[in-house]
Parts: C-alpha cells; sequence; structure tokens
C-alpha cells in the first residue's frame, strides 16, 4: 500500500478521508447480513440470541464475520486482504479531549490511495438494540447517532454505519423516522431518512436507509468544517 506522505498537524493534511466507493460499503453490510444469518440459523459455542445482552450479541457478530464470512468462498470479494474487524478498539475524539473512544465495531478497509489520516481511516459501526427496553430514540439515536455528529466516532471520514439489533415489529421506517423527527436539532439531521438506492430486504435484514447530518466541528489539523457525515442504517431482526 502507498506510503502516508504528510506529518500530522501539517497544511498537506486533507480532510475528510475520501469516501470508500459505494461497492465496498455494500460488500460490508452484505457481509455483517450473512454473519447474522448464520448466528440465527447456526448458533455456535451455546450462544443464545434470544435475551443477550448487546455486547454478547456484537461479539457474536464480529466472531461469525472473521471466522465464517472473511475469505468464504460464498463471499469472494470479503477477503482478508482488503478488510479486517475488530471489536472496541481505542480512537480519539476531533479534538483529543478523549483518547479512549471504542466504536463497536471498525472495519479496516484496504485503500488504492492514502486517504489524509490513516490513523483515523476505516468504517466506523456502531452497534444498538432497538426494542421496547431500549428505544431507538434513547439508545440507537442519543448514545449512537449523536457520536458519529459529535465528533466521538468517524471524525476524518464522510460516511459510517449503525447497525441496530431489532425487536419483533421494529422497523426503520417507522420507528427510527420517528425517533428522528423528534431529534432534528440535537443529530443535525438535513433532509430526512431515506431507502439506499438498490436496497432490497434480505432475510433477516430490513432495507438499508441512510440520513445525513451536520457536524460543523473544526478539525484542528487542517482548521476547516468537518463536513457532513452521511449515515446507512442496517436494522436486523431478532425475531
Amino acid at each position: 500500500m502507498p506510503k502516508l506522505s504528510h506529518i500530522y498537524g501539517s497544511a498537506s493534511v486533507v480532510l475528510p478521508n475520501p469516501p470508500y466507493p459505494k461497492a465496498t460499503l455494500r460488500v460490508i453490510v452484505e457481509a455483517i447480513t450473512e454473519a447474522w444469518r448464520l448466528l440465527r440459523d447456526d448458533p455456535q459455542n451455546g450462544f443464545i440470541l434470544d435475551g443477550a445482552t448487546e455486547d454478547e450479541i456484537t461479539l457474536e457478530l464480529r466472531n461469525r464475520l472473521m471466522d465464517d464470512v472473511l475469505d468464504s468462498t460464498d463471499f469472494p470479494a470479503f477477503t482478508s486482504e482488503n478488510f479486517w474487524i475488530n471489536r472496541e478498539s481505542k480512537f480519539e475524539s476531533f479534538d483529543r479531549k478523549h483518547l479512549d473512544k471504542m466504536p463497536d465495531l471498525h472495519v479496516a478497509v484496504r485503500r488504492n490511495c492514502s486517504p489524509g489520516l490513516r490513523s483515523a481511516d476505516g468504517l466506523f459501526v456502531e452497534c444498538k438494540p432497538v426494542g421496547r427496553p431500549t428505544p431507538a430514540g434513547e439508545d440507537y439515536c442519543d448514545k449512537g447517532i449523536i457520536r458519529f455528529v459529535s465528533g466521538e466516532y468517524a471524525w476524518a471520514m464522510p460516511h459510517a454505519l449503525m447497525v441496530g439489533y431489532a425487536a419483533s415489529g421494529y422497523t426503520i421506517v417507522t420507528k427510527l423516522k420517528t425517533a428522528l423527527g423528534k431529534r432534528k436539532l440535537e443529530l443535525k439531521l438535513d433532509g430526512s431518512l431515506k431507502k439506499c438506492c438498490g436496497s432490497v430486504a434480505k432475510g433477516y435484514a430490513q432495507d438499508l436507509h441512510e440520513t445525513t447530518h451536520n457536524r460543523g466541528f473544526t478539525y484542528p489539523q487542517t482548521k476547516t468544517t468537518a463536513p457532513a457525515i452521511v449515515l446507512q442504517h442496517l436494522w436486523l431482526d431478532r425475531e
């Protein structure tokens, strides 16, 4: 891979990092969907989805991604040459006031060019259960989406991924749409929730949607304003 060509904090840094191709994001979403199918249909090591906590589910999801989907002949595009998945890796916030921010999953993606900041590159993924005890607004929005808006997660990236572990009857077009409508200002929503072009519900995965959120904080490295971030929303049915 190309060498990083800048000195951290110099005027040559360009932020945000370049977006990944849509095809790359689609491969990751499809891999996560397949890992979820395996987690549900063929549970391993005594894992029981019903009643599992957020951490237990996310750990199992990451393990199935790494152990059963990565380098699988069924997913030839999802290879260890191009992807690697870590759970709760530590990253700093945009202003370095917090040095141990831990997104649920971080997908390292091989590029054919150097990003502005390699240390802050990758697809950052936040996972939240969505159901009666964990409403979409209180958890998914107030403890998930907000972290991308405030610059805690994925501050150097133009996009990221939210994953919802959805209870029966909880859909993006009802629960998330309502929660977002009550939090437009806090989440700096630009536009509305919309279905991703070409997305089709598959198995236990609902239609992929996306939202755009303004950020507005200033990059210390470049003294420029962070642009809006596009969040894709993948909800996986628990029941």
